[in-house]
């Protein structure tokens, strides 16, 4: 019984089969409740009102996170995010079942952040911008570029540039994406209020650094910009807390339980080949599972027909 506990945690760690999808990453820029514009006035959490003329940054480090924890890297990508554009890009296609997150950085990861960017193609995120984005080899790129004005009447310039490898920040989003046709699309919201929290531009000021005021931007990036768009009605649980089975790993009968079920609430059990072998709605948050043969299985947890969580379920004999 030991080899075959042991077969089974193979199974689940190096030779689970997930289903290809094509993924899309999409940003819906927003100021506030309202999708953004540039010129449109806003304010912060401090009252302090504003416009936006200029905001851009960049995505780097794309990492999908799915079917309990594994993590996908999106090879050799990055994204110049320019707020006043439509952000819609085609991340490739993966082997995936169930999307518990995306991670992304905001700026150029420190092995690119000093290279040369014309020896890039000039169609590439990192080549030559103009207006540039790469301030010499020593400063790298700027990672946010924001600036607009402030003040009574809006008469004062601000202008903030964040630069250096220590302001560069990475960020989970938990989201399951949504299915649009056969394609699983992440639809992220980005609030450009919460950009300038807690920061007074009131006087607007002109910051191009790599502290201060600079770091706290790009740290708002990483803490309050981005929340995750998901369908009517649904809210999205983190995947780790999102329902338990118990015990697992189990000789055969186990028990799943979640704590906001509704009606639309269902479990999906598949094998470790992707293929589904049952479904099943909870009763008052509590569904008994019984699988005859010993192997590596996936639980997703279904709401109004989207997966918001999947966990590994082991069954050894």
């Amino acid at each position: 019984m030991k080899r075959l506990y042991i077969l089974c945690l193979l199974l689940c760690t190096g030779l689970f089969t997930f289903a290809q999808q094509n993924v899309s990453l999409q940003i819906n820029h927003m100021l506030g409740a309202v999708p953004f514009q540039y010129g449109a006035s806003a304010s912060n959490n401090n009252g302090v009102a504003f416009t936006v003329t200029l905001l851009k940054y960049y995505v780097a480090e794309i990492t999908l996170i799915h079917d309990g924890g594994t993590e996908t890297v999106v090879p050799d990508t990055w994204i110049l995010v320019n707020a006043g554009q439509t952000t819609d890009l085609a991340l490739g296609s993966f082997n995936i079942t169930s999307l518990e997150g995306v991670r992304f950085g905001i700026g150029v990861q420190p092995s690119h952040n000093h290279l040369d960017p014309s020896t890039y193609p000039s169609t590439h995120p990192l080549a030559l911008q103009s207006p540039s984005m790469h301030w010499g080899w020593s400063s790298g790129y700027a990672f946010v570029a924001m600036g607009g004005n402030s003040g009574p009447g809006f008469s004062n310039a601000y202008e903030i540039l964040t630069f250096n490898d220590g302001n560069y920040f990475r960020q989970t989003i938990n989201t399951p994406g949504t299915m649009s046709g056969q394609d699983l699309v992440i639809s992220l919201n980005a609030d450009y209020e919460m950009a300038l929290k807690n920061l007074s531009v009131s006087h607007g000021p002109i910051f191009h650094g790599t502290n201060g005021i600079c770091t706290t931007l790009v740290q708002n990036f990483r803490d309050f910009v981005f929340s995750p768009v998901v369908a009517t009605g649904v809210v999205a649980p983190n995947a780790a807390n999102a329902f338990t089975i118990a015990p697992n790993p189990s000789i055969g009968h186990t028990r799943l339980m979640v704590d906001a079920a509704s009606e639309n609430t269902r479990f999906v059990v598949y094998d470790y080949t992707g293929r589904i072998l049952k479904t099943i709605q909870p009763v008052a948050g509590i569904a008994d599972l019984e699988i005859a043969a010993a192997g590596c299985y996936m639980i997703a947890l279904q709401m109004d027909g989207q997966t918001v969580a999947t966990k590994r379920l082991v069954i050894a004999k």
